[in-house]
This record gives structure tokens, C-alpha cells and sequence, in this order.
């Protein structure tokens, strides 16, 4: 939303009064100078500032700096911006532009209701069905546009999307049972012992000489076994 605004000089910074000050100065009375402005223009004073908000505008030395150079002036207990008529919107000029806004958005309202009622009342039962067909079948021809010219229909969705052979197989529903692997059988030679595997392992052990400086252990159950 535009707020309001007041008006300043696009070559306020070369204006005579400001003569003498340095850069920072000028910029720094300039902005006390719009400030005050703003709250003339926001509080609709027509350009008059009391005593105690006047303290709270600016700095001491810019305040001064604008009395000086007859930016404002002071007006028995107030202070007032000197020609802020001749340049701003007066209170009674911004009221009126209120009134005359708030008057023309009611008559574009009323404007706007009054078409819409005139509408709904000069449509019939008959306009409407026909209205309602006829979107149906907009909607109908959207929601299934025709298949191209001389294309393959069995590769193209009710959406005249094409489809690869892989997308329409993933898409097909597939009722062949999932495969069962067989169930895991030892290599070992059906019908053997370990107990007997284990006894010919430690025989044939058995056969194997002592090292040099060890000797062989005892084997429980007979025999002599090379150490591990």
C-alpha cells in the first residue's frame, strides 16, 4: 500500500541556506529538516510543532541549524516550518481527499454489486444447462486429447501420453507365483560318519613324525598326534 509523502527539492543539498555547513552537516540538517515534515504532514498540523515534540526532532546543534537559517521559525510556545503551505498538503486538503476516495471506492462497490445481481438475474435455467454442458465437454476433450496421427494406440495412455515398452510391462499386473529356491543340502556324502572322517584325520596325523625338538602328545584314544 502507497503511504503518504511530502514534498522536498530534488536539489535541496545546493539550497543557498545551507551554505557554509560542511557535507556532513548539510546532511545531517537536511534530514532533521524532512523529519520534521513527515510528522507535520502525518499529524496533519499544517506545518506547526509544539515545544515538546520539537526536542525530540533531530539533534541540538541541527535544530539549531534549521532556526538559523530559517528552515523554522518560532511562534510564541510552538515552533512552525516556514512556507510548509506553499509546498504541502494542507489538513484540510488531505481530508478532502479522503472523503472523495472513501465516496469513490463505495461507488465502484456498489457498481460492482449491482452488475453481479443484474447478472444472476437475467440468466435462465436453460443458460446454465447449456453453460454446464459445454464445460463438460471442454473438460471431457482436455481430460482425453486425441492419440496421434498413425500411431501405435496400444503405446499411448487416455492422456495421449506415449509409454515405452518398459513402462507399460513395470504398469502390467504380473500373477506368476514368485519362484521358491531349493532348500540348501551339504556336500557331504550321504550316509557318512564325521565321527569316522574325524578318527582317519588323526590316524593318518598319527603317521606323521615328531618335529626335532618337540614331542609328540598322547592321542586318548592310542596313537601319538604331531603338535599344533
Amino acid at each position: 500500500m502507497p503511504r503518504p509523502f511530502v514534498k522536498v527539492s530534488n536539489h535541496i543539498e545546493d539550497h543557498d541556506g545551507l551554505d557554509g555547513l560542511s557535507p556532513l552537516q548539510k546532511l545531517a540538517t537536511i534530514g532533521t529538516l524532512v523529519v520534521a515534515l513527515g510528522y507535520c504532514d502525518r499529524e496533519r498540523t499544517d506545518g506547526r510543532i509544539s515545544a515538546a515534540r520539537w526536542v525530540k526532532i533531530g539533534t541540538a546543534s541541527t535544530r539549531a541549524a534549521l532556526l538559523g537559517r530559517g528552515y523554522v521559525e518560532r511562534v510564541g510556545d510552538e515552533f512552525r516550518v516556514v512556507n510548509y503551505l506553499h509546498w504541502q498538503l494542507s489538513r484540510a486538503q488531505i481530508e478532502a481527499a479522503s472523503r472523495a476516495g472513501r465516496a469513490g471506492a463505495a461507488a465502484r462497490w456498489d457498481a460492482d454489486a449491482n452488475r453481479n445481481t443484474d447478472r444472476n438475474t437475467d440468466r435462465t435455467p436453460a443458460e446454465d444447462a447449456i453453460r454446464n454442458t459445454d464445460r463438460m465437454a471442454t473438460e471431457t476433450e482436455t481430460d482425453n486429447p486425441p492419440t496421434p496421427l498413425g500411431a501405435d494406440r496400444s503405446r499411448y495412455d487416455g492422456s495421449g501420453e506415449f509409454h515405452s515398452r518398459a513402462a507399460r510391462r513395470a504398469r502390467e499386473r504380473d500373477d506368476r507365483p514368485t519362484p521358491v529356491p531349493p532348500a540348501w543340502t551339504s556336500p557331504r556324502v550321504p550316509g557318512a560318519d564325521p565321527t569316522d572322517a574325524y578318527r582317519a584325520a588323526r590316524a593318518a596325523l598319527a603317521q606323521r613324525a615328531p618335529g626335532l625338538d618337540q614331542a609328540a602328545p598322547s592321542d586318548p584314544e592310542g596313537g601319538e598326534l604331531p603338535p599344533f
